[in-house]
């Protein structure tokens, strides 16, 4: 019935409606995920800690807001460079700088208090005491962090 003569103008129409509702589906899928997907006004976060001029071998880097309350941290690798894994919306960051957790009791006393790590200076270490903030732009960020005593 599809192939004969007078079915033609049928099969034609409803070739044309099928492909139109092709096209309609497929560009509202495409907006759709082309919104889900995208991460307007956010920015991925890079860069290389020091203290005075020397890099920080290990612990972590944090951004926090203060108005949003919304974070994230990376690791300070073995060169002090740091990436983090997540994006951030743009704004205004405070910085926190942590050691890296001490180890576990080898003998099984959880008394022995662990030395403070050196190399970190203890303001850093909180969002209420750190006085280092950045601002993350949309796009890529690359911040040099460099602590003082």
């Amino acid at each position: 019935m599809w192939l004969s003569d007078s079915s033609a103008p049928q099969w034609v129409a409803l070739h044309k409606s099928t492909s139109a509702w092709f096209l309609i589906c497929g560009l509202l899928l495409t907006t759709c995920f082309a919104g889900c997907s995208a991460k307007e006004g956010t920015g991925t976060i890079s860069g290389k800690v020091t203290l005075n001029g020397k890099s920080i071998t290990s612990g972590s880097v944090g951004l926090i807001s203060n108005e949003t309350g919304q974070g994230a941290s990376g690791e300070i690798n073995a060169s002090g460079e740091f990436e983090f894994t997540v994006s951030l919306p743009a704004g205004t960051y405070v910085v926190t700088v942590a050691p890296p957790p001490p180890p576990g009791p080898t003998s099984g006393d959880t008394t022995t208090k662990t030395p403070d790590p050196v190399g970190f200076p203890k303001k850093y270490r909180s969002s209420e005491t750190s006085d280092l903030k950045k601002e993350v732009k949309e796009g890529s960020n690359k911040f040099n962090i460099d602590l003082t005593e």
